[in-house]
């Protein structure tokens, strides 16, 4: 009699993949499918998605019904980053977070985005991450509380003396910035700061944060905060600073340009702003004596003159950033431009134009000119 042949047992693809495959098609899933319906497929993947250990968690995408069941189902442990908002139906997701969450701990999460926060929050949501394994954290507050101040500016500053802390991204109401204890060798590289800050909390900054690198923030004048010189400013350069973006100037050229001394290590430049910055010669003197390395200028400047100003000829304007330091050895381009119904107001600019809420009245007939359009001509020439 013939011996039977043996039963051959064939199994599914997905339980004979590797480990490492099986966290790369996690990677391209959707949380909600992840642990609510992938993870319910087979044992196999039960197994592994327990043990996936980065998991992006953004709260912003779901609907309350499935960021319950979310919650039900996830291991905090296993969030790498974690993006909360307040503004959905009314900060709920927010007391929903921290109730389901509330004797549990975000043990190794790395990426914390709170977005619209009340201030008042922030504390019970603090409570439950890991500040030890943060690398980046970006809150912006929704409404401030001014019994939390303290509170807030006591959890910022602590944290910023995580050793893994890397960036920091802060949009807050005016004056908390100065409420915050910058410690000495803070580990922060790259910080952008949405208020208003006066040039001597920049400097108390760059003289703590010896690492870092990038700096984006907002000046100008408001109740709180005075873009102006009212102590010494420090002697010593602050060498350590690659990158620089100053938003919503209203300084005087003296006070700016004392700032740009102390960073002579920028290799970009942002400014936007409001005031007397059109002077290309001034500019070309200052650049080539206080940044030597900058290799990137971006600019966006308005002035406004007053009503009894004569309207400069913007021919002269351009004229002083169309010299060989411009469009030669820089090969910066600029555009002079005003409107002709409203010509004491002067915009200048850097090319490509570097804001993006600039708008134009069809209608309207602006006078313009461009040092692009100089150099272009004579390449065709």
């Amino acid at each position: 009699m013939p011996k039977q042949p043996k039963s051959i047992i064939r199994r599914s693809s997905l339980e004979v993949l590797p480990v490492e495959i099986l966290n790369r098609i996690c990677n391209d899933v959707d949380v909600y499918s992840l642990l609510c319906s992938l993870r319910n497929t087979c044992r196999r993947l039960r197994t592994v998605i327990k043990q996936y250990e980065y998991i992006n968690l953004d709260c912003r995408s779901f609907s309350k019904r499935h960021f319950q069941h979310i919650c039900h189902v996830i291991d905090p442990k296993n969030v790498r980053s974690l993006s909360l908002s307040g503004d959905w139906e009314n900060g709920r997701i927010v007391n929903l977070f921290v109730t389901s969450f509330k004797k549990k701990v975000f043990t190794r999460i790395r990426h914390v985005t709170l977005i619209e926060i009340h201030e008042n929050n922030l504390r019970n949501i603090l409570k439950l991450l890991n500040f030890l394994s943060l690398v980046s954290f970006s809150l912006k507050f929704s409404q401030s509380d001014r019994y939390s101040n303290n509170a807030s500016a006591t959890l910022l500053s602590s944290m910023l003396t995580r050793s893994h802390l890397r960036r920091l991204d802060l949009d807050l109401h005016p004056g908390r910035i100065e409420e915050i204890v910058w410690y000495a060798k803070s580990p922060i590289e790259y910080l952008s700061i949405g208020p208003l800050m006066n040039i001597n909390v920049i400097c108390d900054i760059l003289q703590h944060c010896s690492r870092l690198r990038t700096l984006i923030c907002n000046c100008g004048t408001s109740n709180d905060s005075k873009f102006s010189l009212d102590r010494m400013i420090p002697t010593s350069k602050f060498t350590q600073l690659t990158s620089l973006t100053l938003n919503r100037l209203e300084s005087d050229s003296k006070d700016l340009e004392l700032l740009l001394a102390l960073v002579p290590s920028v290799t970009y430049l942002k400014l936007t702003g409001t005031g007397n910055y059109l002077n290309g010669n001034r500019w070309k003197n200052f650049l080539e004596t206080n940044l030597p390395l900058l290799t990137q200028f971006e600019f966006f400047f308005n002035e406004i003159l007053h009503p009894s100003q004569v309207i400069p000829d913007i021919n002269l304007i351009i004229s002083s950033f169309s010299t060989n330091f411009w469009l030669k050895t820089k090969e910066w381009f600029v555009t002079c431009e005003y409107n002709v119904e409203n010509p004491k107001k002067i915009f200048l600019y850097s090319l490509p134009i570097c804001v993006l809420d600039q708008t134009y009245d069809c209608e309207s007939v602006n006078i313009s000119l461009s040092t692009k359009i100089e150099i272009d001509a004579n390449i065709i020439l």
